[in-house]
């Protein structure tokens, strides 16, 4: 639309954003504990957070009402994140660097929060907005509230959404790393066209995609389900995420190790410094004494012995093949992987595509759906797999 002339405020605008974007970015998985997203699958883990006392040390004297509206029942790494970043942040802009910066503005857009944008975000908004509208839009509609939460929304569709930098990174990171090559896709022209659309007479502000864009985000979405299906799920994989939570287990089970555990769980300075290797030299010593342990067969690399896969089985059907494999003479094993294909492929208002029309020269949004069909021949699977349980205590 010509050249444009940006005030001092929006200048300042564009800065704020840009810092509260990067920091969320960083910090938004500080939350990982130990081998991931595995940590949380062990039974004794399972149950710590979902202990009030847990709960209740992260965020005591109801402190957790400055990020949500109602205090969590069951606490994941996304919530270990929001405490971690907490903390950080109040350490180091409380120390130097950008005091001007407002916590909840930076938390706001992390999964799980429900933080409303302060005053400086809205006002910052306001001054945001003319840089992508038509010269003359008519913003009159729009209230300083309605536009930040439409802001808000759109900075947290980037760091956690259906095309967020999260997943452009690991999808390649994880394809590289482990040889397989489903992952695979065109980051650099997918990033280029990815735009910021607008539809002011039904308040609507967000990430949209270009025509030429439509090709490389189905490539994006059908290369991070085929990494699921192809790798995420793979037998093998499963096999060793079954053997983890196991041997997680085994060792929480053991006293000194679960007290340091819940202790990490409820303290930031143990928690920084809770790692893979507090568990792999507590897998060595477990199974020092006990070689049919899931320890043993995990520092041993042992495979489980793989009986068979099913998709999208009931809990009857699951029940069945479990009680015939158990028939066979088998002690059962059974792990489930989720593989999601889109949610575009259902009602998705965070996503839309920007249509030339070619009367006026006018970029139009309208729905993804209704310009591609691929998004309709997938659609999320459930992978069940069987194995043989090698551990006592049968299934």
């Amino acid at each position: 639309y010509g050249t444009i002339r940006m005030t001092d405020s929006q200048r300042e605008a564009i800065q704020y954003f840009n810092a509260c974007l990067r920091l969320a970015a960083l910090l938004h998985d500080t939350g990982h504990a130990p081998f991931s997203h595995q940590f949380e699958t062990a039974a004794p883990i399972h149950s710590m957070l979902a202990d009030p006392t847990t709960i209740n040390a992260l965020w005591p004297q109801d402190s957790w009402r400055q990020y949500y509206k109602n205090i969590p029942e069951q606490l994941t790494h996304e919530h270990y994140s929001v405490w971690c970043a907490d903390r950080i942040l109040r350490d180091t802009l409380q120390a130097d660097a950008a005091p001007d910066l407002e916590i909840e503005d930076i938390i706001g857009l992390f999964e799980t929060t429900n933080c409303a944008p302060t005053a400086k975000f809205m006002t910052y908004s306001k001054a945001l907005l003319p840089l992508f509208l038509r010269p003359g839009a008519d913003m009159s509609k729009l209230s300083e509230v309605s536009l930040a939460a439409e802001i808000q929304r759109l900075f947290r569709t980037l760091i956690s959404g259906e095309l967020d930098v999260d997943k452009m990174d690991y999808l390649l990171r994880d394809s590289f790393f482990s040889g397989c090559r489903y992952g695979i896709y065109n980051l650099d022209h997918l990033l280029s066209t990815l735009r910021v659309g607008f539809d002011l007479e039904h308040e609507w502000f967000g990430l949209a995609i270009t025509q030429k864009g439509l090709g490389p985000l189905e490539d994006f979405v059908n290369a991070r389900f085929q990494l699921y299906l192809q790798l995420y799920s793979h037998k093998t994989v499963v096999g060793f995420k079954w053997l983890l939570s196991q041997a997680i287990g085994e060792v929480v089970a053991e006293p000194p190790h679960k007290i340091a555990v819940q202790t990490a769980l409820t303290t930031h300075t143990d928690f920084a410094l809770f790692t893979d290797a507090y568990f792999w030299e507590a897998f060595r010593a477990h199974s020092r004494n006990r070689p049919q342990s899931a320890c043993d067969r995990l520092i041993r690399r042992k495979r489980l012995q793989y009986l068979k896969s099913d998709r999208d089985l009931g809990d009857l059907k699951k029940k069945q093949e479990t009680t015939k494999l158990l028939k066979a003479g088998h002690k059962v094993a059974m792990w489930e992987s989720e593989a999601k294909f889109s949610k575009i492929s259902g009602t998705y208002e965070h996503l839309k595509l920007l249509i030339e029309n070619r009367a006026t020269g006018v970029r139009e949004i309208d729905d993804i759906k209704r310009h591609s069909t691929f998004f309709e021949k997938f659609r999320n699977t459930v992978i069940t797999h069987f194995f043989k349980n090698p551990l006592d205590g049968g299934s």
